[in-house]
């Protein structure tokens, strides 16, 4: 049911937050999830710039207090694109992700032939990661940390852990949530931590 749909916590991808969703819901089928929320199930996901946002909140939009354009500004990638884009170029982009046609944002933006390295899978900071667990009781992606030349948590002052885990699922329509890290994310002892968080990175 869509009155299920989970609240957003701050910096958390809008893939992430739709992973949970479905993670909820029990659904196998990819499709269905998207027919669920987006009404459609051609729409093909993206863990940067998910677009369709206009079709999202048409379901979820009475249950989230949020404009299309606060939800790419707030939960994708899309702001890091603003400081090397004209204004106009910038509204274009949103126009894009808002819309219903096929997203042609990564083609836009020259992500794919720009010479910035991109991660290539999903990134955490441990420390993050076992408070997300401890007080929420699940995990999700922070959207920072999945940027590029970002390597440390600002917070915790460590370095980030590569999950192994792509950017881009293997399978075409599917949302790809932090439920599905497997590899054992380090728990440190208040001693590391307090050596972690004091050592200069910067």
């Amino acid at each position: 049911m869509i009155m299920q749909f989970p609240v957003a916590n701050e910096d958390e991808l809008l893939g992430s937050v739709i992973a949970r969703f479905v993670q909820r819901q029990g659904l196998q089928d990819d499709k269905v999830a998207l027919a669920q929320l987006f009404g459609s199930r051609k729409i093909v996901p993206s863990s940067v710039l998910q677009g369709h946002t206009n079709q999202l909140l048409a379901n979820v939009g009475h249950l989230w207090a949020v404009s299309s354009r606060e939800l790419l500004e707030q939960h994708t990638l899309l702001p890091v694109f603003r400081p090397f884009v004209a204004p106009k170029t910038y509204e274009h982009f949103i126009r894009d992700l808002y819309g219903e046609s096929k997203n042609h944002s990564m083609l836009r933006t020259g992500l794919n032939a720009s010479s910035i390295v991109w991660p290539s899978n999903f990134r955490v900071c441990p420390l993050c990661c076992h408070d997300q667990f401890r007080m929420l009781g699940y995990r999700y992606w922070q959207r920072l940390f999945q940027c590029p030349g970002v390597d440390a948590c600002p917070d915790h002052r460590c370095f980030l852990i590569d999950t192994g885990i792509p950017l881009q699922s293997s399978r075409r329509h599917r949302f790809v949530g932090a439920d599905s890290i497997r590899q054992p994310i380090p728990a440190l002892s208040t001693m590391e931590i307090q050596e972690v968080c004091c050592y200069p990175l910067w």
